[in-house]
Formats: C-alpha cells, structure tokens, sequence
C-alpha cells in the first residue's frame, strides 16, 4: 500500500511544480494563515488582503485569464445603474454579484434589488429579493466564509449569513453596513459602518469598536497578521487589534478622502490611495513609508513586491520597499475618464482592466508588452467602471457600473 500512495504524492508534486515553473511569477503575496476562504475568488478584490491577485496561496494550481484574444461567453442584463458591484466566485464556479434583477424598466420606482448566485452558463441559481425605492444603488460586495456561507449586507439595512445552495437565510442582524465584509481564519466575521463589529460565526457579537467620529463610515475593512485596517470616509485609518483595541490611527485630511483602495501584505505593511492621484504606504506602526502621486490613478494592484496602477497615460509599479516609481510602458490608446476600478493580475503575471469606453486589456509583466484587447459590446459611455474577477477555470468576469446615468442598462460578461 506504500508504493502506490508515494506514487501519487509524487505525480501531485510533479504537477504543482510544473505549474510553477510553466508559469513563472511572484510567491503568494499574502500570508495563507490569513486567507481564510477556501473559495477561488472569495472577495471582491481576490484575496483577504485585497490584493486583486487570483490567489495561489490555497494550493490549488495556477489561475490564469486567457493569453490569447478571448471572446465574450454570455452576458446577463442587470437592469438600472449603478448596481453591479464586484464578482465573488465560488468553488464549484458560482458567481455571486448584488444588484438589480434582469428584466427591470430601466431607472424609477421600486427597484428589485438583492443578491445573484449566477451559474457559470449564464442562467440564474438563485436570487435574494431586497427591494429599495431609488433610482441608483450604489454597488455592494460579499465575503464566501470557509464552509462557503455567503456574508453581505443589503439595502434594507440588515445584515446577512446565507446557505450556499439556495441562498436561505442562516441568520441575520439589522444595521446599515457600509463595508464590505471579511472573515478571518477563525471564521469570525468583520461588517462595519461607522461601528466595527466582529461577530462569531453563529452571528452573535464578540466586539465592536465604535470610532471616535460618528458618521465617519467605514469603506474598506483589510487584514493583516497583526491587525484590521479599517479606512473611514474622511478621518483616516485605525489598526484594530483581533481582540478590538486601537493599535494606532493614521489621519487623512478631509481634502484628501481616504478612498476604497487598501492592500495589506505580508509584512502588514499598508498601501492605499487617498485620493484620485495619489497612494501612500504605512508600516506595521502606522508611519508613513512614501507616497506617490501621479494623474487619475487605478486603485493600487500588490503583485511580486511591487504595487501596480495605471494613469491616463501609462502603467506605473512602485518598489514596496524604497516608494521608488518606474514607468513599465505607455498605453496611448485607452480611452480614460477616470479609473475607479483596479486592475487585476494573474498567477502566470499578466494584467488585466477595463478601460473607459469598455475595452479590455491584458498585459504581460514581464515582457512590458500587451497581449490583446477585446472590445466589450453594449458597455456604455467612459464614466464607466469595469470591475473583474478570474475564476479557476480562467474566466474573466466584468461587471460594467455607473453612478452617473440613470438611463443605462448595467451588465456582466462572461470573457474567455
């Protein structure tokens, strides 16, 4: 019995190995203690620590989009604007995404918002029915827990633990949660508005740390080995310790407004953008490594020891380390409004964003070359964002969203 199972560990090995030498690139860039899903791409930003990496780091091969000129699968019809928030994608290859039902007028009235669990064909699973009275829904995302429970928070200010298979409700807490969420590696589960809560896995409250300004709201919750970050709309960062204590609080001015990107990696350093031309780094201590400042800028992408953003005019990478900025190579021919969304980077090094008028790009790193360009069809006018995620099967998924025209239809689309 000894030999056939030191076979099969071998081939296993020889696979793994394989994969990473066909595919050269970076270690995993966060920690596996802290990756608590199990699922491919179990955030809105990838990975826990919001590096928007298909991550590597729950051995489960390489994730890798298409090199080659991909086409569009299917797309699903998401009804008014502002409503497709970022894609999360689970383990058997569902896709869950908040936003309106298909089929809708398309601004006014009552709007049948909620969640999607959307199969990799393109037909619905099944749908959570939240209903709101407005015109444009701000997008929201959710967190896969490790047993695969799917946590969010809805318009109708409460807060959400669903069954996977048919997205029943397990529990639920009422309060506005303006945060998407995150689940730890104990499977405790962060939601937070101007107040962060850790609740247990059952939904009841282990802690919750209320911030000194009331009304300052929480846009982005990241961990990190030794703390939370927390970034609030307009007073700054906290570092919560995992038992709920301020380690230490880092300000940003109110002509500054902390926005939504925040990377945590592995040394819990800090790196996040303040405003729409500028990213800064903080160390574990909450000190400022450097900042850089550039024209409208990507929310920041953590690849191989370097942050990755783009402008109007290039792509950019900065040395986590030094704060020193390279220009890795001009992109003449995107048209760029404003980026809200990031870029997104596979395990094989290649990069992939939407640009303004819905065309999107992937790039290879390492040769500084583009790859391809596919021009998504019915995607909209350039205020657009095109937020994506890569699923094991090495689709790309693209939601188009708009905060600007109450007249347009929002999609996803299925690229491969």
């Amino acid at each position: 019995m000894t030999k056939p199972i030191f076979i099969v560990s071998l081939i296993l090995l020889m696979v793994f190995e394989a994969c990473d030498h066909d595919r050269p690139g970076p270690k995993p860039c966060g920690d596996g203690e802290i990756a608590a899903a199990d699922a491919t791409w179990s955030y809105g930003e990838g990975d826990l620590q919001n590096t928007k990496r298909a991550p590597n780091l729950r051995q489960k091969g390489c994730f890798s989009g298409p090199a080659e000129t991909p086409s569009v699968q299917w797309s699903l019809d998401l009804s008014g604007s502002g409503t497709a928030g970022a894609p999360v994608i689970g383990d058997d290859g569902t896709i869950y995404l908040v936003g309106e039902y298909p089929g809708q007028p398309k601004f006014g009235g009552i709007r049948d918002a909620g969640l999607l669990a959307i199969n990799p064909n393109g037909s619905i699973k099944w749908y959570l029915s939240r209903p709101i009275d407005v015109s444009i829904i701000y997008a929201k995302s959710v967190a896969l827990g490790r047993n695969g429970t799917i946590y969010c928070s809805m318009w109708d200010s409460t807060f959400y633990a669903l069954n996977p298979a048919d997205g029943s409700v397990k529990w639920s807490r009422k309060g506005v949660f303006t945060a998407d969420p995150i689940v730890d590696n104990n499977g405790r589960i962060y939601a937070a508005s101007d107040t962060v809560f850790c609740l247990n896995s059952d939904g009841s409250v282990a802690w919750f740390y209320a911030n000194d300004t009331p009304g300052d709201y929480v846009s982005r919750l990241v961990p990190g080995r030794k703390a939370i970050y927390c970034g609030y709309w307009h007073g700054g960062i906290n570092a919560l310790s995992f038992s709920g204590n301020r380690e230490w609080f880092h300000p940003v001015y109110l002509d500054n407004d902390l926005h939504s990107g925040m990377v945590v990696d592995e040394d819990d350093n800090l790196y996040y953008k303040t405003s729409y031309n500028n990213i800064e780094a903080l160390d574990r201590s909450g000190h400022t490594k450097w900042s850089v400042s550039r024209g409208s800028m990507t929310e920041p992408v953590l690849w191989n020891n370097h942050i990755y953003f783009l402008d109007a005019a290039f792509l950019y990478r900065i040395d986590c380390k030094a704060g020193f900025l390279d220009s890795l190579l001009a992109i003449d021919d995107v048209d760029l409004v404003r980026f809200w969304s990031s870029p997104l980077i596979d395990d094989s090094g290649q990069l992939f964003f939407v640009g303004g008028s819905g065309v999107l790009y992937a790039y290879d790193l390492d040769d500084r070359q583009r790859l391809w360009k596919l021009t998504i069809p019915n995607y909209g006018p350039a205020d657009f964002i095109g937020h994506l995620g890569l699923s094991a099967m090495g689709t790309l998924y693209v939601t188009s969203y708009n905060n600007v025209e109450v007249t347009q239809i929002n999609r996803i689309y299925s690229v491969r």
